[in-house]
């Protein structure tokens, strides 16, 4: 068991003072604090600390297979802490053959980095468990429920898209009016925007659209020419409460809004965007990998009592992240399932093994190889385990 030294990335939506306190640094931060990458992704290698010196993971897995177990070429997921304090972009992520196929294609035209949509070959599901209360928006409303929304807003130049919602099927239905929002013509959307102004302040008031006019106004203020504001109205708005979880598929459409959450996911970084942001949009793209369906999101819940391992429920084979309660009458010895990636959220703790004892205090983290023995973790706190899921095995990132 080796403690990680991770990379912190710096970005527009990150905060100043919440990751840097979870950590227990200095807070203020010159710069906006947004994501901590604890695993072997080559673009924020955790380093660890073996034998007295100092060495990537991805150098040390690629050193030692054995730490991974069979069936994996390299750690199968990215734990990351998220400090969110301005709204992520509209996005979206692919499924494993539109990776594969997007990021050969790309790398075979050549392509600058700034013009690629796709980092890596990997698909990246993933898992959002709230620290704080969260806001996300994730996956489309029902066409009749975003009829009557556009219908209330009331938008002038907006009334020739509406009868799209009302196509019988409802894939089209959804794929029509979004993709329609989304090739609003350039010089049309700020006035489009300004006429959605008055409605939007009149629903933020009170009634069953309050909150997502509420962010729309929002968005406006930093966006006064994005469609992605209109967009924003076409999913799904919901607060996690903290230590509840959000499984998002590929091919879901989200957007992270406010708040701090663990987030577990396959080891890539393919983002495909669709507006509130300035880095690199694509529509093209990001309609190709969309999945135009309705969904209600469904949180789950993992509070474990002292002693007890809960775990959340993923339907890939890469990761599953599990919370584990200790406190010093309950000590926790949770079942070994391959390599493991461990992050203390509360507290302190010392973990126990065949090798010796590691203490590890809140916001810090350890890599368990495979290969280890059993462990107990003992202390008082909250740790977070990300481990390879259910399903033994599975295609490695390349």
């Amino acid at each position: 068991m080796e403690l990680l030294l991770n990379s912190i990335k710096e970005y527009a939506w990150g905060s100043s003072s919440a990751l840097a306190e979870f950590l227990g640094g200095p807070s203020p931060t010159p710069a906006p604090q947004a994501e901590l990458w604890m695993g072997a992704h080559p673009l924020g290698s955790s380093q660890l600390l073996c034998e007295g010196r100092v060495e990537s993971l991805e150098a040390y897995i690629a050193r030692r297979p054995e730490a991974l177990g069979p069936g994996w070429r390299t750690l199968p997921f990215l734990l990351k802490i998220l400090a969110v304090e301005k709204p992520l972009s509209l996005q979206a992520h692919p499924n494993l053959q539109q990776a594969r196929l997007g990021y050969a294609e790309e790398q075979t035209r050549k392509l600058p980095a700034q013009a690629c949509n796709y980092r890596d070959s990997n698909h990246k599901p993933e898992l959002l468990c709230a620290l704080t209360p969260f806001e996300a928006l994730m996956g489309f409303e029902k066409p009749t429920r975003l009829l009557a929304l556009f219908e209330a807003l009331a938008i002038p130049s907006l009334q020739k898209a509406l009868p799209l919602l009302r196509r019988e099927d409802e894939a089209s239905a959804l794929r029509a009016f979004f993709e329609s929002l989304l090739r609003w013509p350039e010089n049309e959307r700020a006035p489009l925007l300004a006429q959605a102004k008055p409605g939007l302040l009149r629903l933020a008031q009170a009634g069953a659209f309050a909150d997502k006019a509420a962010l729309a106004l929002r968005l406006l203020q930093n966006y006064p020419e994005d469609m992605g504001v209109l967009g924003s109205l076409c999913l799904n708005w919901l607060r996690l409460q903290p230590l509840e979880a959000l499984f998002v598929p590929a091919g879901c459409l989200h957007a992270y809004i406010n708040g701090m959450g663990v987030e577990l996911m396959a080891n890539s970084d393919n983002v495909l965007r669709g507006g509130l942001t300035p880095k690199r949009v694509d529509v093209d793209a990001l309609l190709s990998i969309l999945r135009f369906e309705s969904c209600t999101p469904t949180p789950q819940q993992a509070l474990p009592k002292p002693g007890e391992v809960c775990l959340f429920e993923t339907p890939v084979s890469e990761f599953c992240l599990s919370l584990l309660r200790v406190s010093p009458k309950a000590p926790c010895a949770p079942q070994r399932r391959g390599p493991e990636v461990l992050l203390v959220l509360e507290g302190e703790v010392a973990a126990q093994g065949p090798s010796g004892s590691l203490r590890l205090r809140r916001g810090q983290s350890a890599f368990v190889a495979a290969d280890e023995g059993p462990y107990v973790l003992m202390g008082e706190g909250l740790v977070a385990r990300a481990t390879p899921g259910e399903v033994a095995g599975g295609v490695a990132f390349s």
